[in-house]
């Protein structure tokens, strides 16, 4: 824009958001903010840049470190005596490592199925867990969100559904199963282990057979 002919209406009208900036919010005041937030002011008060396309590599970069360490940031972050549960990504901080496009986002075709996976794996989902939560005219303390489905008085959370409720002991059969073709050691891991293993959705045959379990869940269910 700063190298826009300057007798053109374009760049007049650059100049006058430049002015403006203070009283009203525009695309412009936007860019300004993300320059100075990340390190590059300079390049905002000179109003000129001399090699644009690093500019651009490095300003992704710095935007991208900078999201992911505010993502882990907000993961991380708790309340303390919180009946509600806490942090809601209590759980997706469990098995969530690198910042990137997940397996399951492609190896999923069917958008429900992967809408099933991405539901459970960020508590965005109808488990007690989630809806005790939202319960009004209180939300229900952690430990009172029992699952329905069963008799073993536990509360019902993305782990339980996976790993322990015995309404779907069939399914997860299959699905521990497939697993275990693929990766013998599977059976040796501890049921905490097993959960973030799973979740991690890292192969498309566990991906796969992860689809399909949730899907069966959603049968028995009514819906995750």
């Amino acid at each position: 824009m700063t190298k826009s002919n300057r007798n053109s209406l374009l760049y007049d009208c650059y100049q006058y958001q430049i002015q403006e900036i203070h009283s009203n919010k525009c695309w412009l005041s936007q860019i300004k903010d993300i320059l100075c937030n990340t390190g590059f002011e300079e390049i905002w008060y000179n109003q000129h840049v001399e090699n644009e396309d690093q500019l651009i590599k490095d300003l992704r970069t710095k935007v991208q470190t900078k999201f992911i360490t505010q993502a882990k940031q907000e993961m991380n972050k708790d309340k303390d005596n919180d009946i509600s549960g806490g942090n809601k990504l209590r759980t997706f901080r469990k098995f969530k490592g690198d910042f990137k496009l997940e397996n399951y986002i492609t190896d999923i075709k069917n958008k429900n199925l992967r809408k099933n996976i991405t539901k459970l794996r960020i508590s965005a989902h109808d488990l007690m867990i989630e809806k005790g939560r939202y319960h009004r005219p209180y939300k229900i303390p952690v430990d009172e969100r029992i699952c329905s489905l069963c008799d073993n008085n536990a509360v019902e959370d993305e782990k339980h559904v996976v790993n322990t409720c015995p309404k779907y002991t069939q399914e997860r059969e299959i699905l521990h199963n497939t697993i275990t073709q693929h990766n013998p050691k599977f059976t040796d891991l501890t049921e905490e282990e097993k959960f973030i293993y799973i979740m991690q959705c890292t192969s498309k045959p566990q991906n796969l057979a992860l689809a399909t379990y949730l899907k069966k869940v959603v049968t028995i269910r009514g819906k995750i």
